[in-house]
């Protein structure tokens, strides 16, 4: 799945449910990352379908650990929840974004454009 592309409809139909996971397990109190590995896996794929590098994942892992020094470094520990909130909605919205935006209709370094519909790294014959 890393080398592949995936379209929004087939990302969020994965990531969808892997998010809902992931919510729940955090609000119950589990720290399990294995739906975050997933979702950045999914996230690769869906990069590369909209002509990025999957490089790019890295980006959010880079802003969790940094934000996450400076938190504990300034942020007094009353408002620390807060701060988390902030960083993991900020991660939300980067995946909202990914799943909306639009793949490339060409091929690209990646593969052939997906097909519509739930559609996991196929050619379209639709141009």
């Amino acid at each position: 799945m890393l080398n592949g592309r995936i379209n929004g409809q087939s990302f969020w139909a994965i990531v969808g449910p892997l998010l809902i996971l992931q919510i729940t397990l955090t609000l119950v109190g589990w720290q399990i990352p294995f739906g975050l590995v997933a979702i950045a896996a999914v996230c690769v794929s869906r990069l590369h379908d909209i002509g990025r590098t999957g490089k790019w994942v890295v980006a959010p892992l880079i802003v969790t650990v940094v934000g996450g020094f400076l938190a504990a470094r300034y942020v007094p520990e009353h408002q620390m929840s807060v701060a988390v909130f902030a960083r993991d909605a900020a991660t939300l919205l980067a995946i909202i974004w990914l799943g909306g935006e639009a793949g490339d209709p060409m091929s690209n370094r990646w593969g052939g454009p997906t097909a519509p519909g739930l559609s996991f790294g196929k050619p379209s014959n639709v141009f």
